[in-house]
């Protein structure tokens, strides 16, 4: 299966989190929020290996070309 993670979609399990359960292991939305967590930190890391190497992102057929990918709305800063 291979699902793609609309930002709709990632809306709608960010308002599924109950905060009130976020903490009880087992609980949806103590998964939710982990797998949440893990998607910010993961985007987190792609930008900042963006950032801090824009010049071998610089293309169409650049070395980063699958980061670039993997988080579409990152600029090259000029």
């Amino acid at each position: 299966m291979s699902a793609t993670l609309t930002q709709e979609f990632e809306s709608d399990i960010r308002r599924r989190v109950i905060p009130a359960y976020v903490d009880v292991r087992g609980t949806e939305s103590y998964e939710r929020a982990a797998l949440l967590a893990e998607i910010d930190r993961l985007r987190s890391a792609i930008r900042e290996t963006l950032d801090e190497n824009a010049h071998l992102a610089d293309g169409d057929n650049c070395t980063l070309l699958a980061l670039k990918r993997a988080l579409p709305d990152w600029e090259l800063a000029e």
